[in-house]
């Protein structure tokens, strides 16, 4: 029952910092804060499939093309795993440089499927949107993770 209301507290929160948000200033990605949130309490499969099914959630919800967020988010869980093998999630150096490079496999994950669909569409505006969506992902993730800790509770091994 905590999951299923983080899923629709997640999905509600971003629909609100997206309505908010002027067109020009990219809305953070809160759902892929609630992917790791997620990924942070579960164990590895099924936080990996939560991923999953979210990104195929965000999809489905932006009429977008169904696998694109999904893929991208499992990268993101995925490295998430693997960097907190490295470094401490509940350090704060090491909670920033899991988020940072989760955001980078995301991002990758992105470029991956947009280079394979011959669908990637370079234009000057990609690195604002990268940037934008970084800064304002990184400021809202410790309130976001605070509130998730509330949800979900602490880290089931």
């Amino acid at each position: 029952m905590r999951i299923t209301l983080w899923i629709v507290l997640t999905f509600f929160l971003q629909s609100l910092c997206s309505g908010l948000l002027p067109d020009r200033i990219p809305p953070p990605d809160l759902v892929f804060l609630g992917a790791l949130a997620l990924a942070a309490v579960l164990p590895p499969a099924w936080g990996l499939l939560a991923g999953f099914l979210l990104g195929l959630g965000q999809d489905l919800l932006s009429a977008g093309i169904p696998g694109f967020h999904a893929a991208a988010l499992l990268l993101a869980v995925w490295a998430f795993y693997g960097l907190t093998r490295w470094v401490q999630w509940n350090e704060t150096l090491g909670r920033f440089l899991t988020l940072l490079g989760a955001f980078v496999a995301k991002w990758l994950g992105y470029l991956l499927l947009a280079d394979w669909r011959h669908s990637l569409v370079v234009t000057g505006g990609l690195g604002s949107v990268f940037l934008g969506e970084l800064l304002l992902t990184l400021i809202l993730a410790w309130p976001f993770f605070w509130l998730a800790r509330i949800v979900l509770g602490d880290r089931r091994e």
